[in-house]
């Protein structure tokens, strides 16, 4: 049953009526609980009444409560190796959210509610405590779960969020209660200014979280808003470097990812993208000197090793970029990217068996990998492999029916062939699905298409067309000069 207190029956207990409801409610469950007072009901009733907290607190992240082995489990050192899910803390697949004293909590509430993850625990623990217990008990919960995440005793890497201040909301709520109670009933007088302080806080609140909500709005949005309030963390100028990048705004990101990690030196995961950045603009030497030392940071990177191996093939030194992918494959065996950058190193060297083999790999891995599906094809095409390719081309189009860039290479091995209406059909549909990202290589090759065919005049339209988005692509204009002739 539901424990509502009205106005009157407040007062006869002490309780202020100008209290909310709600906080009516959990100072009289505690009060009833401490003074075993006889209102009619049982102390499981009361206790019942605090389940509907239930559902929130464990729906939120039930990987991290219900189902963490680490709450569950018999080994009690566990939850110092592992991170706020249960994975090891030094795993790639870990989040790296270290939090073992809430985890602990998880624990002591899993035995004490007898193998459940319930309010009861707290309830429990309201049967052994007095009122200045509870003060001190509400202070530990503001206070102690904090204290991991506070970068005071070593440095975590994140910044406030939610996740970690569950536990410190339920300690500044329960002296929130505390104290008003005391307040209204130590001196009745001064209730209506500790009520109107109450309501003040609770709209100031109100009105920043309406502010706030704004700020949620976009990626770009939160992030800048957090560079405003942590100029000076590094996950944050990290995370703006990254907004930034994905507007186009490179300038701008090498800038936040150099802040970031002069903030943080041991920055590995800005080095990589800083590195990316950098390797985008050709500035190979200093991707490759912020690659190194991610890696030499973190030797199990698999993408910092990939990033460098494709900065090496850049600058032609073939033999330590394989040994640079080789690596990032010893550190995650099923990596597609990587091996389809092998292949295209394997192919630069002509080494043409080589880079069949890695891009079959990537593609085993990943049927949809669309690169080394068109690489693979424009390879087999190349040179002179027509069967394989085209046995292998079906297998592509159900993987990939809609990539224009895998429908154009297939355009150029019927071309090949001489299959002109199956090799002009993929032409058109591949320019139509490049839309506004087409080059003139598209049309000039399906203008070659139409010169073979003896479509002159189609021919020089295409020519034209090639012409018009790049008016130096000489194999459109030697072509288009041969037709007017």
């Amino acid at each position: 049953m539901n424990i509502v207190l009205d106005a009157e029956e407040a007062n006869e207990f002490g309780i202020s009526q100008l209290v909310p409801s709600t906080t009516r409610s959990l100072i009289f469950a505690v009060l009833l609980i401490e003074q075993d007072h006889q209102y009619g009901l049982r102390r499981e009733d009361i206790m019942t009444q605090t389940f509907f907290m239930q559902h929130k607190l464990i729906s939120k992240n039930p990987q991290a409560i219900v189902n963490n082995k680490d709450v569950i489990s018999e080994d009690w050192l566990s939850l110092f190796d592992n991170d706020f899910w249960g994975t090891n803390i030094k795993s790639n697949l870990s989040h790296k959210s270290y939090r073992p004293l809430t985890i602990l909590s998880f624990r002591l509430n899993y035995i004490i509610s007898e193998n459940g993850i319930t309010i009861l625990g707290f309830c429990i623990v309201y049967e052994v405590i007095s009122l200045p217990r509870l003060m001190i008990l509400a202070t530990s919960l503001l206070i102690i779960p904090y204290l991991p995440a506070a970068n005071i005793l070593f440095p975590v890497g994140f910044v406030i969020a939610e996740r970690i201040l569950y536990l410190p909301s339920a300690g500044y709520c329960l002296l929130i209660a505390i104290s008003i109670n005391k307040l209204c009933c130590t001196n009745k007088k001064v209730y209506k200014v500790v009520i109107t302080a109450y309501v003040f806080l609770i709209s100031i609140y109100s009105l920043k979280s309406y502010r706030r909500s704004f700020d949620w709005q976009s990626e770009y949005s939160l992030f800048i808003n957090g560079l405003s309030v942590c100029p000076l963390n590094a996950k944050v100028r990290y995370n703006v470097a990254k907004v930034a990048d994905a507007r186009q705004n490179t300038t701008w990101a090498l800038l936040e990812y150099k802040e970031a990690i002069t903030l943080y030196p041991e920055y590995y995961q800005a080095m990589n993208n800083l590195a990316n950045l950098l390797k985008n603009q050709k500035q190979f030497d200093e991707a490759e000197f912020y690659l190194r030392k991610a890696v030499s940071l973190k030797e199990d990177f698999p993408a910092a090793w990939m990033n460098l191996g494709i900065v090496l093939a850049n600058t032609k030194r073939f033999h330590e970029s394989e040994m640079a992918y080789l690596k990032a494959l010893r550190y995650r065996r099923n990596y597609p990217d990587c091996l389809y950058n092998l292949g295209n190193l394997y192919l630069e060297m002509n080494n043409t068996d080589a880079a069949s083999v890695s891009w079959f790999a990537a593609i085993s891995i990943n049927p949809k990998h669309a690169y080394a599906w068109t690489n693979l094809i424009a390879m087999l095409d190349n040179t002179g492999q027509t069967d394989k390719a085209l046995e292998i081309i079906p297998k592509a189009l159900d993987e990939l029916p809609e990539t224009p860039s895998l429908i154009f290479a297939i355009a150029n091995v019927y071309g090949r062939i001489n299959q002109f209406e199956l090799a002009e059909a993929h032409f058109k549909k591949a320019i139509e699905l490049f839309n506004h990202k087409v080059q003139a290589i598209h049309f000039a090759n399906i203008g070659v298409l139409y010169h073979r065919w003896k479509k002159y005049d189609l021919a020089k339209l295409m020519y034209k067309r090639a012409l018009q988005i790049d008016p130096m692509f000489k194999s459109a204009k030697k072509n288009l000069a041969l037709l007017l002739n």
